[in-house]
């Protein structure tokens, strides 16, 4: 549980979305921190995954190399940079 609350800690004080509206915020804080959670170890290196299951090895290139990616080197996230890097 510690190791969890640090983890949405890092992602809470990291990159912000600023907006009117409280609901979106938040929205992109979950965003942040189902894209950030999605990333596995493998035998390459790490791997952002957005697939289930069998798929957590895989790489759906368009997720990556259009949202996931460019998103990664906002954060200053160095696992989830890395991650970028290797797919």
């Amino acid at each position: 549980m510690a190791g969890r609350k640090e983890f949405v800690d890092l992602m809470y004080n990291s990159l912000s979305f600023v907006s009117p509206d409280p609901v979106l915020n938040r929205m992109f804080d979950f965003a942040k921190i189902r894209s950030m959670e999605s990333i596995y170890e493998t035998k390459g290196g790490l791997v952002h995954s957005p697939g289930g299951a069998s798929y957590y090895a895989a790489i759906w290139a368009n997720d990556q190399a259009e949202y996931a990616n460019p998103f990664f080197a906002y954060t200053g996230y160095p696992v989830a940079i890395e991650a970028a890097m290797v797919s």
